[in-house]
């Protein structure tokens, strides 16, 4: 019975902002614009980080065989 109020719950305010939305369309569209960009930089941010990350990682195992192969040798 909990479940069921919290689910409805849920869906009622879905409905009440969607609605919100919808009603005010014009006055959130340069935001919705502002949104879409910030979300664009902080992808190719992690874009760059991912990249860094790789790059190093692959340079540290590079680096862990060379002195396996000298303990080896």
């Amino acid at each position: 019975m909990k479940s069921r109020t919290i689910w409805i719950s849920g869906l009622m305010a879905g409905v009440a902002i969607g609605a919100y939305c919808y009603k005010n369309q014009n006055r959130l569209e340069p935001q919705q614009k502002k949104l879409k960009k910030l979300i664009a930089d902080l992808q190719s941010v992690a874009v760059k980080i991912k990249d860094q990350l790789l790059a190093s990682s692959q340079e540290g195992l590079e680096q862990a065989k060379k002195k396996m192969d000298s303990i080896k040798n």
